[in-house]
This record gives structure tokens, sequence and C-alpha cells, in this order.
């Protein structure tokens, strides 16, 4: 099923957010991401990828996925190296996440699912067959399986004590003694046939979840694929933050945190909107964005401008800016909000009314207190006892509890602007004995 590009987006969306998530860092960029056969984020095999960005040196593991590209057998290598990663990435995260036992068994019975579909192991690949043998094991059961695809899954389960630098080097030695693959710097450097091979091997024989990088094909192939899709008039998410970053400055925030405040106040009518924080911080550009370099000229012609017109005119432009200061400050302690005090009489506050009964506090209810507008507590409220409770009296100078407060002794005044509101409204009214409060 082929999915349009906005639920394309926001299964990438939701993969990044899995990987964050199990990787317990938002500042992440993950370079991959897994999707099932449908095109929809897998949750197990995401989760995994953020284990393995949390406990191993990513870039390391990326320079020897790298390494397949534009090889025969690359896809396969890929579905090597990720049985690999993992079974140690799950046994270092099962301990933490006791969720990822679940989650493996529920993705293990659907790559059996898959495989029983497609006709059983013996109609596929060498490396789909040995991924499926793998999540039989899983499941608790004991697959036969010839002695070579035997001996690969036996070098390939690797345990979760290994460093990085030794995840390395076992995936590199199992291709190289089975396989004899070798990587090289020139990989990548091939030419179209053996890239169509790939492509025709992944759709024929693969099980389970890929995991795809977000960096697929040359330098060359995406921006003429991005100049295509301009030309139409669209663009991905990611290539419009990238406009943007390119031609403001680059983001205040890691892609973890803008999406936490996305998701926060972006909704409604505005909840595919997406939001951009800069200091105008501008990164180095490529010599072919003629897009950004242009409104890169553009945006500075117009600063040159917007400075020279305040210049101009700097007594009244800063005499403009301290008055509306002054009259938003003025606003800001005038216009205080209503504050809720405790109180003898008012609106009964239920999560209070233990006190009472415990403690003998009488003050159980709330009054709004507006300005400078106190009560001194245990006083009365119009005279009137209407609202206490039906509590013994206590002779003077007695204490229910030794050692707690009294609600019957006075306060200061709790509201906290209180005296700020009094000095300000002198200085409003210019009373001539207060001069300059």
């Amino acid at each position: 099923m082929q999915l349009s590009q906005r639920e394309a987006e926001r299964q990438e969306r939701r993969a990044t957010n899995l990987i964050w998530n199990a990787a317990r860092d938002y500042s992440l960029a993950p370079v991959v991401r897994a999707y099932d056969t449908e095109g929809f984020a897998d949750v197990y095999m995401n989760s995994i990828i953020g284990a393995v960005y949390s406990f191993y040196e990513f870039p390391k593991i990326k320079e020897v996925l790298d390494s397949f590209e534009r090889t025969p057998k690359g896809d396969e290598f890929e579905e090597l190296a990720w049985i690999a990663l993992e079974n140690c990435a799950f046994e270092r995260a099962a301990a933490e996440r006791p969720a990822l036992r679940e989650l493996r068994l529920a993705y293990a019975m659907r790559v059996e699912a898959e495989a029983k579909r497609k006709g059983g192991a013996r109609e596929l690949d060498e490396a789909y067959r040995i991924k499926l043998f793998h999540y039989e094991r899983a499941l608790g059961l004991e697959p036969e399986m010839p002695e070579r695809d035997r001996k690969i899954l036996a070098a390939l389960e690797l345990p979760g004590g290994l460093t990085t630098d030794e995840v390395v080097q076992r995936i590199r030695a199992v291709l190289r003694e089975y396989y004899m693959f070798v990587a090289t710097t020139s990989a990548g450097r091939g030419g179209g046939l053996p890239t169509l091979i790939n492509f025709l091997r992944r759709r024929r024989g693969g099980i389970g979840a890929a995991v795809r990088s977000g960096e697929e094909g040359s330098a060359a192939a995406k921006n003429a694929r991005r100049i295509k899709d301009r030309l139409a008039g669209e663009r991905s998410e990611g290539e419009m933050r990238e406009y943007v970053s390119d031609c403001f400055g680059l983001s205040m925030y890691a892609p973890g945190e803008l999406k936490r405040i996305e998701e926060r106040l972006c909704s409604g009518a505005h909840w595919d909107s997406i939001l951009h924080f800069t200091r105008g911080e501008l990164a180095p550009l490529e010599r072919n964005n003629r897009e950004a370099i242009v409104q890169r000229s553009s945006a500075k012609r117009q600063s040159g401008q917007n400075r020279k017109y305040f210049t101009d005119d700097i007594v009244r432009n800063r005499l403009t800016i301290s008055r509306l200061a002054e009259k938003i400050r003025n606003c800001m302690l005038v216009h205080l909000d209503d504050a809720r005090i405790k109180s003898r009489a008012g609106a009964l506050a239920p999560e209070k009314v233990w006190r009472g009964v415990v403690l003998g506090d009488e003050s159980v209810f709330t009054r709004p207190e507006r300005g400078n507008d106190t009560e001194r507590a245990g006083g009365p409220v119009g005279g009137h006892p209407a609202g206490r409770l039906g509590l013994a009296d206590r002779k003077a100078g007695e204490r229910l509890h030794p050692g707690l407060h009294d609600s019957r002794e006075p306060h200061p005044l709790r509201h906290p602007h209180a005296g700020l509101f009094l000095l300000h409204a002198q200085r409003l009214h210019g009373a001539p004995a207060l001069p300059r409060l």
C-alpha cells in the first residue's frame, strides 16, 4: 500500500518519537527509522533503534551500515547487521523496559506470520531465513535449520555486554567469513545495476520491519528531487524546516523540544502548522542554494533600511518606547489577578475540611482578595459567623495541638503584591510627600 505524502510524514514523525522515547534523548536527529511492510512506523524496531542510540556509539555503527550501499546484497547485509544489533540492544534494554519483552514477542509472531504467507523458510533468501529463525527462537521455538544458517545465527546473536567496537568487529567478521565482504572506502561508488538488483531482492524476500536510512540517495539525486517538488509547489515538513533555517537562522530548540512545543501550541485549525524559534544565527550555505542566498540578501537590505529609519528619529522612537513600556507596566500592576486566601467564611474548600475536624482549623473556606484588600485570619466577616464549622470553643491561649499553627492568631498581609500596589498608586497620583516613589 502506498501512503500519501502527508501520512508518510506523519509516520516518520511517529518513528522519530518512538526513537526519542527509547533513547531518552529528545535532541537526537535519527538517521534511520523502521517501517513495516505497509509503510507504518514499527513500534518494536524503532524502540530497538533508540536503544542502539542510547547504549552504543551510533556513528560507528552507521559507518558499517553505509558500507553496504550499492552492493548486490546490501539489503541482506543490513538485515544481518540488525539481527546482531537487535539481540544485543534488547538484552541491555529489557531490564530497564519490561514492556520491551512483550513488544518483541508480538513482533516475532508477526515475522513468523509473514513468512508463512510467503511459503515458509524455504522460499526466503538466506538473510531473511536467518531472521525468521532468530525470531522463532525469541518465541521459545527450536526451528530446524541448515548447518550454515545455524553457525551464522550463533555468530550474530551478540550478548549485551559488548562495547561498540566489539559489536562492529563481530558484524564485520561474520560478513567476511561467510560472505567474503570487506568494507572499503570505495563502498557506495558503484553503478546503477547493483542498486537495481538490491531493490528487486528487497521487494521479493523481505519480512518484518525494514530499517530505512533518512539519507537514501546521492546528494545530486536529493537536490534534483527537491527542485522538482518545489517547482510543483510541494515541500515536505523536513524541507520546509531546512528552508526556514537557511533563510532566517538555526532553531533555538532541539527537534524533540520543538515537537513538544508544537503539540502544546498548534491545535485546532493550526494542528498541521510548524513553528521556528531562532536567534538569527546563520549557518554557511552551499553555492547552489540560490533561494536561501537571495532571501538572506533581501533580509540584509531590509535590516539596513529599518535601522536607518530608527536612527533618523531616535529621540522620538525612544520616548515612544519608554511611554509604551510604562503603560504596560502600569496595567500589569493595577490589574492584578484575584488571589484566593484562606478564610473562616466564604466558599468551602473540600480538600481542607479534614483540617477542621482533625486540627481544629476553622479556616477551611476561601474568598477572593483584590488589590490591598486583606483580612486578618480569625477576624469576623461582617460580624456574622456564617460559614463557620460547629467546633468547640477553646480558652484564650489554648492550642488544640501544641507545635502546630493556631489559625485564630493574626497573620500579616498575605497578598504578595499588596505593598507594591500601594506604592505604585502613590507614584501614579503624585503624592508630594513621597517624591520619586
